[in-house]
């Protein structure tokens, strides 16, 4: 009965983690949010949510723990379930893969969700540069 007390508060508590760091602490720290949709037809499509530079600056050192303890989280996790693997503790093994799916998840999420934001910047650039260069040459031959 022990253990299955302890497992099932583990996994409350590692969702709960889940999904305080998906939800909350992604955004108030580094600005990212990220989701999974599945449509109708059963595929799977990932909904990114950047904030507005302009809105809200991020805090280099915030940025860098998160990022420090979102990789640390499944790392840490796969140590102990290797331990566990040694000490032929399968039972404690399931809590081990369960946190490292769940940290994992987040991992690729904020990776793909931090990538689709520096693209949006990227090309966010690239268009203020291109109405700039042609409102600098509109006005040069509307001078001529």
């Amino acid at each position: 009965m022990g253990f299955v007390i302890n497992f099932v508060v583990c996994v409350i508590l590692l969702s709960m983690d889940f999904w305080v760091v998906k939800n909350v602490t992604g955004r108030l720290l580094v600005g990212l949010r990220w989701w999974n949709e599945i449509k109708e037809d059963g595929t799977s499509e990932w909904q990114f949510e950047s904030a507005d530079m302009n809105e809200r600056a991020i805090d280099k050192k915030e940025s860098t723990w998160f990022w420090t303890w979102l990789f640390a989280a499944p790392a840490a996790w796969s140590f102990l379930a290797i331990v566990a693997c040694v000490k032929f503790n399968f039972d404690y093994l399931l809590i081990s893969i369960m946190a490292i799916m769940l940290g994992s998840a987040n991992v690729m999420g904020y990776w793909k969700c931090s990538k689709d934001a520096k693209e949006k910047m990227s090309s966010m650039a690239n268009d203020v540069m291109g109405s700039s260069v042609r409102a600098a040459v509109g006005r040069f031959f509307s001078r001529s």
